[in-house]
């Protein structure tokens, strides 16, 4: 009867030890997978904000051959359907423009204080900047997540400080911009209506 009774137990902890396991093990994989995320948006957003300012370069030369940036859209032989989209199209292209600029000058003067900041030389302060998310990768202990990223705890909050500031500079700017230039002309141009 003891002997059974231990048996069952035996048996319960297995389980329990295995479904613990089986849980730590998923734990660690979705905190890898988030850290692995993180890491990839820390080191797009600069190419992603000069992929879409080149892209809205080339969309701002494509609209300023359709219409007459002084008058914005004045030319009476087209619908003002078009017109409004037209200057719509511009004013948004220009203000993402300006917005992905400001962003990619705010990610380098960000990286250039926390280079010249954490380190005595500026080689070293480039080094450690480029190698910092290969030697998170590199580094990481599947039983023991946070300990291997608390190690670089002081390089995970300058990076995301500048993700932050550059995301905050991007938003802000392209809103005051697209505000500014509608506002102007809607002045201008009583025909046009902020839409």
């Amino acid at each position: 009867m003891s002997s059974a009774i231990l048996t069952i137990v035996q048996n319960q902890l297995n389980e329990n030890l295995s479904t613990q396991l089986l849980f730590s093990t998923a734990e660690n994989v979705v905190f890898f997978i988030l850290i692995a995320m993180a890491i990839f948006l820390i080191i797009s957003t600069p190419v992603v904000l000069f992929y879409f300012s080149v892209d809205n370069y080339f969309k701002l030369k494509k609209l300023k051959k359709i219409i007459d940036i002084d008058i914005c859209c004045k030319n009476s032989r087209t619908h003002n359907s078009f017109k409004a989209e037209t200057c719509s199209s511009y004013i948004n292209s220009y203000a993402l423009f300006i917005g992905n600029i400001v962003g990619l000058i705010i990610w380098n003067v960000l990286s250039f204080i926390y280079i010249f900041s954490q380190n005595q030389s500026t080689l070293s302060g480039i080094l450690s900047y480029l190698k910092f998310p290969f030697e998170i990768l590199e580094n990481y202990d599947f039983n023991n997540a946070l300990s291997s990223i608390s190690s670089y705890k002081y390089n995970w909050i300058m990076m995301s400080g500048i993700l932050i500031g550059t995301l905050l500079s991007y938003v802000t700017i392209k809103y005051f911009t697209e505000n500014m230039i509608r506002n102007k002309v809607s002045k201008n141009i009583k025909t046009y209506s902020l839409t």
